[in-house]
């Protein structure tokens, strides 16, 4: 049964975007607790640096901090996990339309071009700004309809594998070893 759980989300207001983190908890099996029946919001901090675009999520164990992607144009935000932007750079050389981001282990990201629906490899160092590693990227089929390619991944570091997300038509996730 599904105890709790913290929650980290996006979401964009009228005044700008806003890292928000919640919590819930229940009894139910997960997939009536996934629905977030008794979501509560503890955290709302604007992130001011960032006027638009923020698209895709994830957090390093390593660095103990969230890196946000913004999609257009192609930039990078290091977030601490009171919502404070610690680092932003709001171009990246070499990336278009970027919609989601995993942290794969150490400085190493990977990331989600939709238009073109491939995987990019992506190094953040410590002190610097993040450069795209010479690996081939990872290219799937194109997607059915413009725009509607890979939205996000995440990293599953037990299986040593990416999950992949397509929005829609067809929405589908993929499993990559």
């Amino acid at each position: 049964a599904l105890r709790f759980r913290h929650l980290l989300g996006v979401a964009v207001a009228a005044t700008g975007l806003w890292v928000m983190g919640g919590a819930f908890s229940s009894s139910a099996p997960p997939a009536a607790g996934a629905l977030l029946p008794g979501y509560q919001l503890t955290l709302a901090h604007p992130l001011g640096a960032i006027a638009r675009n923020l698209s895709g999520l994830t957090y390093s164990r390593d660095t103990g901090t969230l890196y946000a992607v913004i999609n257009r144009p192609a930039g990078l935000a290091e977030i601490s996990t009171s919502g404070q932007v610690l680092r932003h750079f709001p171009r990246i050389a070499g990336l278009h339309d970027i919609e989601g981001i995993a942290h794969v282990q150490g400085d190493l990201f990977a990331v989600v071009e939709e238009a073109s629906n491939r995987v990019r490899w992506l190094q953040v160092p410590a002190q610097g700004a993040p450069r795209l590693l010479p690996r081939a990227p990872l290219h799937l089929p194109e997607a059915n309809f413009a725009n509607l390619g890979l939205e996000g991944l995440t990293w599953d570091a037990r299986s040593q594998r990416l999950l992949l997300v397509q929005e829609r038509w067809p929405t589908r996730v993929m499993s990559v070893g």
